[in-house]
């Protein structure tokens, strides 16, 4: 009996004695200036405001590595940005990651220059390098997917191209062609026309592409 009192005892002593080096334990990592944080750095920041956002984070400079920091939400009005993430890296190091949203691509209207993302945002963007001009808004689906053709088109990219409420065109300079937003359709009435019907013409006007299967040419033909 004493035995088992003696060993309850030693273990409550035990336990205590635990719970204090616990609590000193955490009493130095939250106090120590060790742990205090020194550097931030922003990962993953493409169209994002970079900047701005390690000059928010850098507010905790000084502060615990361990103490509460805000994260998610906190800079909402930077539409690029769906989540923000923050790892520690001791002993003193901030790491704020950035998820962004997925740029499509970039087009131009009357109203500026902006990007279609893939959460369907139209973003206000720089101008520089943009070929694409929206006339008349299309379905959001045809959108995507003219933005789907346009990213894997080197031909859509270095020319001139105006979208359209059912249908796109590109002017080259010397031709107009006239396109559906199928890719498959573009794609192959696009390699047909390049390699079996254009030399067949001294001067091409305009083609048509949109329909699958055909492509209907104005133009001169060679005599």
């Amino acid at each position: 009996m004493k035995k088992l009192i003696v060993k309850t005892v030693l273990a409550g002593i035990i336990c205590g004695l635990a719970i204090i080096a616990v609590l000193q334990v955490k009493q130095t990592l939250f106090t120590s200036e060790l742990f205090a944080v020194r550097t931030v750095e922003v990962r993953g920041a493409v169209h994002a405001d970079a900047e701005l956002l390690k000059n928010i984070y850098s507010s905790y400079v000084g502060a615990n590595i361990f103490s509460e920091i805000a994260a998610n939400n906190l800079h909402t009005e930077d539409e690029w940005v769906l989540k923000l993430t923050v790892k520690r890296v001791l002993p003193d190091k901030l790491i704020v990651n950035v998820i962004e949203d997925e740029e499509l691509i970039r087009y131009k209207d009357a109203k500026g220059c902006s990007a279609l993302t893939a959460r369907g945002k139209h973003i206000p963007v720089s101008c520089e390098g943009v070929n694409v001009t929206v006339a008349a808004l299309p379905l959001a689906a045809e959108f995507v997917r003219f933005a789907e053709l346009y990213k894997t088109s080197e031909f859509l990219q270095k020319n001139s191209v105006v979208v359209r409420n059912g249908f796109f065109t590109v002017n080259t300079g010397e031709e107009i062609l006239i396109a559906a937003y199928t890719p498959a359709v573009f794609e192959s009435n696009f390699e047909r026309y390049t390699r079996q019907i254009k030399d067949r013409y001294r001067q091409i006007e305009r083609v048509d592409l949109s329909i699958p299967g055909r492509v209907y040419v104005k133009g001169v033909i060679r005599g």
